[in-house]
Parts: structure tokens; sequence; C-alpha cells
């Protein structure tokens, strides 16, 4: 059975997909003419400011239409695009693509489950990571190795059981 805090993450993750959701579908009806002072005006009294403050330009623009094509009934996204390996039959990438192979793309996504792992606040898997931060399993997995030996995290557990913390 989950613990009460873990009941409480899942309700609060679900909450605020709900909400993202709603801001969306309010952003894609809004006339195109609209400033964003008028928005942010509008969001004051709402609380969904702190949502709209936290979206990336990209989801923004999708949301108004800007990824959509013209014709679209209004709130719906655009089509998702094929990555390259899909579009040749492959799979299609999962998460953020990552370059893990400069000091800098190490040190990025280092600082991306440290950013991760404090936002969880409880020992997580390296799925449950994986799936905020982006990557692949064996970057994150490799990620996770050098921050454990740098003393960074904390790891308790084997094999499926493994979870990781900040110290």
């Amino acid at each position: 059975m989950a613990g009460p805090n873990k009941i409480v993450g899942i309700v609060n993750a679900a909450i605020e997909d709900a909400n993202r959701q709603i801001l969306n579908q309010s952003l894609s009806a809004l006339p195109r003419e609209t400033r964003i002072g008028e928005l942010v005006d509008g969001l004051q009294e709402t609380d969904l400011l702190e949502d709209f403050r936290a979206m990336l330009l990209s989801d923004f623009l999708a949301a108004v239409g800007g990824g959509s094509r013209p014709g679209r009934k209004p709130g719906r996204p655009a089509k998702a695009e094929k990555s390259a390996g899909a579009a040749k039959g492959g799979k299609a990438s999962k998460g953020k693509k990552r370059n893990t192979r400069t000091q800098a793309g190490r040190d990025e996504i280092d600082a991306d489950i440290q950013i991760a792992l404090e936002g969880l606040g409880e020992p997580s898997p390296a799925e449950a990571i994986r799936k905020i931060t982006g990557g692949t399993s064996a970057q994150v997995r490799d990620s996770l190795a050098r921050l454990v030996e740098a003393k960074v995290v904390k790891k308790a557990g084997e094999r499926r059981a493994t979870r990781y913390a900040l110290k």
C-alpha cells in the first residue's frame, strides 16, 4: 500500500497536470490580439499565474496556436512530428535529447537530476527521475553513479528496489 506522502505527491501531480490543461485550453481560446500584459493581469485573479510563469515559450506558442495548422479546433494540440528514427521505421527517442559525451552535457544532466531529486523530496527510482529530466535510462544511471561517487546523492537498495535521494 502506498504511504501518505506518495499519495499526496500523486494527487498534487494530477492537480498540476489538470491546471496545465486548463491553462492551455484557456490560452488557445484567447483572441490573437490579446496583449501579454492583459493576460498576466487576468491570470493574477486565478491560481494559474504560477503555472503560466513556469510555462516554456514553446509550450505557450503551441497553446496559442503557433504550432497548430489553421482550421484546427480551438484547444486541440498540433499534430506531433515523427522523430528521424521513427520516420525511418525505428523507435522514437524518449525524453529530452542530451549529449553526454561532453563534460558540459554531463554537468547539465547532473544538475537537472539534483533539481529533480530536490523536487521529489523522497528517495526515488531512476525511472521516476528519468521521466522528469529526460535523456535515456543509461544517461540517467551514469549520472546517478557520478553523483553517488561524488557523495552528492545517496543510494539505497539494489536492482529494482534502488532509490536515490540527495544527501
